[in-house]
């Protein structure tokens, strides 16, 4: 339920995809000059879905997402849609 936004009456979800598979055409704009940006950067691509029942904390999502998708849990009030993103390192027990 954290990953999902909701605009205009639709319902979104943020993935992670590498700049080229991704069908961003350019980087979003944030501050500053234009962002150059590598084939295999990775992006924030938006994709539309469609959801189901609401079970304890999960979202059901019938449409629009595939197997093995990447999707951004956190921080999705600063995303946008083909803002370059770097995955984050989970913390290792010390």
């Amino acid at each position: 339920t954290t990953a999902i936004s909701r605009l205009g009456g639709k319902d979104f979800i943020f993935v992670a995809q590498p700049y080229q598979s991704s069908g961003c055409k350019a980087a979003a704009q944030t501050e500053g000059p234009p962002a150059k940006i590598e084939p295999n950067q990775m992006v924030a691509a938006q994709k539309l879905i469609q959801l189901g029942k609401i079970i304890g904390n999960n979202q059901e999502v019938l449409e629009g997402l595939s197997a093995g998708d990447r999707i951004a849990t956190s921080g999705i009030l600063q995303l946008q849609n083909c803002l370059p993103i770097a995955a984050e390192t989970p913390v290792k027990p010390g």
